[in-house]
């Protein structure tokens, strides 16, 4: 221990030339910026507080301490805080995303993330609190701290709507609210998710592939037996030098064991092993960035999206079989390749053999990607990969034999070689899912209000799955689908009329209403505007309306005003008053069949502020509903957005940052 301080300090005071001319300097190191690379700064403050002169620089640069960058973190959060409460002060409807995720230290985070639309029509999205979250996740304790958090920034008596996914904790929550007129949106890519892997089964444990499945693994295991013994033919000079890394590793563990937080054991990083492989291989595919590039390890273990899926044992019937022997066997091409060095050697030439002959646009950027059970589309990823990489697999399978592979290993490959048909069928499950891919990217915009588009979406995807193709077994494999589909899609319907009513007030979801849809959804505004928007919408006109009022006063005639005072007695007027803004609402409602039916022609799938913008004069009363209703997110990607950022910052070589430094860096990310 006593070395491993010693070496730390002379590094960092007896810095050669060279080292002095690559450090940055002064000038180019703003000090505002450094707590957001907290956990980077706590570790190198805690070894050394020296002043490191760099050619060129009179003032020098001076590492701030820990303690120094965790005062500045609270003091920017606490600034934003009180920055973030005063913008939505100006909120009149309110919608959050809700979410939960937990660390390599299994400490659960909670996110709640805020929308509102303005009096211009311009949509404000913020991270309200990201904050660690002690207790069970119990409906009652989610309900009280959302309130509790609501409560200090104002603005719980605003909320209207909150998008998440449909974990049982989360659905029940509602009926713990103090206030009871508050609608749950039930997550689309959480539906489409639901879909995917209980219509194609991708995680269920089937009655007879156990002994297979068994068989399998043995052989697995004993491939990388085979392969270690292989490569277990080292100098003895290597063998020493890996006897000093793992000294060398040892005595870096003891060294920080005082630290804030001791560094996860080699038991949990073996255990988080494969998912961070994953990981690894989900940031190399750059051109396919989405709501869920995040942590597939951390994924895995919190991610509520698995909660609905079926994992368990079920008798398949004929197709249903052979799709899951596909993806099985995909999966065990994927995890052979990677985890043999023989192979993934022999995939990465044959890749950059082809990429010579191919345009730039061609090229093949992307690795073999493995699939986890919380995201549907990173199955969708992993059989496009093979896919793309369909010749060049085909050719290991034609080398093995010449590869300098064991008997077993040998074996292993000749098990795990698809078919022709079988290829036939991989792709045909590409189509099925492609359109729910573009879907979900789709639903993960986070630039406009998705309520709308994802009523659209939801018929496209309805009426994608119900056309007849020439392919027999296509048809039966959509048939699958459109089962779970319209089972999780329209069996809540609740649910559904929510989509439609939120959906109503976006030309792009509007153009999809049947004529009894809209005459119905018509007829429950009405309503809806008498019960919950009348009194603020009148109180918002009477400053405009109160000159030409006076003016028609003076003109009433002797007669009128007799009639007036009898009615004002009878409170008559009042009734007269109704009227008159039900048939006002009536004829906006008739004005806006005709704008958004144009709009939608002329600018399709454009952002629905757009058009409110355009028309909020023409249609007053309506513009304040659609204020209310297309604030509500479709899906919640704003708080797995959040859990990205969190997965980053609290990854394997960040993990003696704080709980609460982490919780206070992410909110202060969406904020800088």
């Amino acid at each position: 221990m006593r070395t491993r301080r010693r070496t730390l300090d002379s590094r960092s005071l007896l810095l050669d030339n060279e080292s002095r001319d690559a450090l940055p300097s002064a000038s180019s190191v703003d000090s505002s910026l450094l707590p957001l690379s907290t956990a980077a700064a706590a570790a190198a403050a805690a070894t050394t507080t020296t002043t490191v002169v760099t050619p060129g620089d009179r003032t020098g640069y001076k590492a701030p301490t820990r303690n120094n960058v965790v005062k500045k973190l609270k003091r920017l959060h606490q600034h934003h805080t009180i920055q973030t409460k005063f913008e939505f002060e100006q909120a009149n409807y309110l919608s959050i995303t809700c979410d939960f995720w937990t660390n390599r230290q299994q400490k659960s985070f909670l996110v709640i993330t805020g929308h509102y639309i303005d009096k211009d029509f311009n949509e404000h999205s913020k991270i309200l609190k990201f904050i660690t979250f002690e207790e069970r996740h119990f409906s009652p304790l989610i309900a009280q701290e959302i309130e509790k958090r609501l409560i200090s920034l104002g603005l719980y008596d605003k909320l209207v709507t909150i998008t998440c996914d449909g974990a049982a904790n989360m659905r029940d929550m509602f009926t713990y609210f103090t206030r009871r007129k508050i609608k749950y949106i039930h997550c689309l890519a959480h539906k489409l998710h639901l879909i995917i892997c209980n219509s194609l089964n991708l995680w269920v444990t089937t009655k007879k592939r156990r002994n297979t499945t068994t068989t399998e693994t043995d052989a697995e295991n004993s491939t990388e037996e085979e392969d270690a013994e292989d490569e277990s033919q080292i100098t003895l000079n290597q063998m020493i030098r890996t006897m000093s890394v793992d000294i060398h590793n040892i005595s870096n563990e003891n060294n920080y064991s005082d630290s804030e937080h001791d560094d996860e054991s080699k038991e949990d990083d073996n255990a988080h092993g494969e998912s961070q492989s994953d990981h690894e291989v989900t940031d190399s595919i750059s051109d396919e960035e989405d709501w869920v590039n995040e942590e597939d390890d951390d994924d895995e273990i919190t991610d509520n999206f698995i909660e609905g899926v079926n994992t368990e044992e079920i008798a398949l019937n004929d197709i249903q079989q052979k799709v899951r022997e596909v993806i099985d066997i995909a999966r065990a091409i994927v995890t052979t390749t990677k985890r043999t060095s023989i192979l993934s050697t022999f995939i990465e030439k044959k890749r950059i053999h082809v990429n010579l002959s191919l345009s730039k646009r061609k090229k093949i950027k992307r690795t073999l990607s493995s699939d986890v059970k919380t995201r549907w589309n990173s199955t969708f990823k992993m059989l496009t990969s093979m896919q793309i990489y369909r010749d060049i697999i085909n050719d290991m399978f034609k080398s093995k034999g010449s590869l300098g592979l064991t008997l077993k290993q040998r074996l292993k490959l000749t098990s795990i070689e698809l078919s022709t048909d079988q290829w036939d069928l991989l792709e045909l499950i590409i189509s099925i899912l492609e359109p729910f891919y573009s879907a979900t990217k789709v639903l993960s915009n986070r630039s406009y209000p998705t309520i709308g588009s994802a009523l659209y979406i939801i018929r496209g995807l309805e009426e994608h799955l119900q056309k007849e193709e020439n392919n027999p077994l296509l048809n039966s494999l959509k048939t699958l689908v459109f089962i779970k589909f319209r089972h999780y899609m329209f069996g809540d319907t609740d649910q559904f009329n929510t989509f439609k009513l939120y959906g109503y007030f976006d030309p792009t979801g509007f153009s999809v209403l049947t004529k009894t849809e809209k005459g119905s959804i018509e007829k429950e505004l009405v309503v809806i505007y008498k019960k919950e928007f009348e009194s603020s919408s009148l109180t918002s006109l009477s400053s405009s309306s109160t000159s030409s009022d006076s003016r028609q006063t003076t003109k009433l005639s002797n007669i009128d005003k007799a009639w007036q005072g009898f009615l004002k007695i009878t409170n008559k007027d009042l009734q007269t008053e109704v009227v008159t803004t039900t048939t006002s609402i009536q004829h906006e409602i008739k004005l806006y069949h005709n704008l958004a039916t144009k709009f939608f022609i002329d600018c399709q799938f454009m952002n629905p502020t757009i058009f409110w913008k355009e028309h909020a004069i023409d249609l007053p009363l309506l513009s304040r509903m659609a204020r209310c209703y297309l604030s509500a997110p479709a899906t919640s990607v704003q708080s797995e957005s959040a859990f990205s950022i969190s997965a980053h910052y609290g990854r394997k070589e960040r993990s003696r940052l704080t709980p609460e430094n982490l919780a206070m860096s992410v909110f202060l990310k969406d904020k800088l």
